[in-house]
């Protein structure tokens, strides 16, 4: 794996008295930091004694470092916090090695940009300061790669156009992306009107009704983090037209054929018209109750096409066909839907 590395510039050394080299983040992060740095008065009064003295001066210490923030992201800077300190208040130099799963990436510099951070790399920085004539214990911190999340890009809906009636089933399309490349899941909600009516991909519409705004909500999660909520475009329910779904039963009184025709309206609709689109000569409906009658004459004999329609009061309709077969030598002509 080759990663591209930035160096950013930056001042070496730190005052003898307690100094951070960067800045402290507050930042949240299980990602781990190591502190390799012992116990300041061990380290100078103890038996094991590991800083050598030259005339009475005492080697600086590397009391704290850590690197800010506590994750690494690509393209992010890292910086590396430290807290030096010298019992005999000289000036300490820092020395800062970087290294990316073992391999040396750059050197004294406090702040280090990785472009590409995989999930598995380790980041670690390196310190030791020398106040000129001692050096101090080299001290250690490191971090993993941090995740980014996801984001929406849009969430579009079909079918995509504007007559959306009721009963039609609506399907959510989401378009998100990861800058840490991983598979993303997607969870949905169904607003109608601002209220949640549904949380799977597709709406089922047949409890919603004319003029209810519905919209697809959708958010991506990469495993560990969600991102924002992104929504669809609103769609507005529109009117459903009345339907004849099945040819009455025929009566025929006095030579005359009787259809009564009931229509359906998803919407409810009670204020529905009928009439005849197309049929023989002297064939009537009645607008209001749906009857169709026709007393065919003698020179009627033979095949007739019907077509009837229904609307509702928004002036949507349908229309149904059916036909009627005329027997010259029967007295009650049969009929047959098609």
């Amino acid at each position: 794996m080759k990663s591209t590395t930035r160096v950013a510039l930056g001042l070496l050394s730190l005052g003898a008295a307690a100094m951070a080299l960067g800045c402290g983040g507050d930042s949240d992060s299980t990602a781990p930091v190591t502190r390799a740095m012992g116990d300041v008065d061990q380290q100078l009064n103890g038996s094991d004694e590991p800083f050598d003295t030259e005339g009475g001066n005492a080697a600086p210490v590397i009391r704290n470092v850590e690197i800010d923030p506590r994750s690494a992201v690509s393209g992010q800077p890292l910086r590396a916090v430290v807290d030096s300190w010298d019992p005999d208040g000289d000036y300490v130099r820092l020395s800062i090695s970087w290294y990316l799963n073992g391999q040396l990436i750059a050197e004294g510099q406090p702040t280090v940009t990785i472009d590409k951070v995989d999930r598995e790399d380790r980041i670690e920085v390196r310190v030791s300061g020398s106040d000129g004539r001692l050096e101090s214990r080299v001290e250690t911190a490191r971090v993993g790669a941090g995740n980014r999340a996801p984001y929406m890009t849009r969430v579009y809906v079909t079918p995509d156009n504007q007559l959306i009636r009721r009963g039609e089933r609506l399907m959510a399309h989401p378009e998100g992306s990861d800058l840490d490349n991983d598979e993303l899941s997607f969870s949905y909600r169904w607003l109608a009107n601002g209220r949640v009516v549904s949380r799977d991909r597709e709406l089922d519409t047949a409890k919603l009704k004319r003029g209810d705004k519905v919209v697809a909500e959708v958010v991506a999660n990469d495993g560990q983090a969600d991102s924002l909520a992104k929504r669809s475009y609103e769609i507005e329910m529109s009117n459903s037209p009345p339907v004849i779904t099945v040819l009455p039963k025929l009566e025929v009184l006095d030579g005359e054929l009787r259809y009564v025709f009931k229509a359906t309206d998803a919407d409810g609709d009670r204020n529905l018209r009928f009439w005849v689109e197309d049929g023989p000569a002297g064939m009537q409906m009645d607008s209001l109750s749906g009857e169709l009658r026709w007393k065919p004459r003698a020179d009627q004999a033979g095949v007739h096409p019907v077509q009837v329609g229904v609307k509702d009061g928004f002036g949507d309709g349908t229309q149904f066909e059916f036909q009627v077969t005329v027997n010259a030598d029967a007295g009650a002509p049969p009929a047959s839907a098609r």
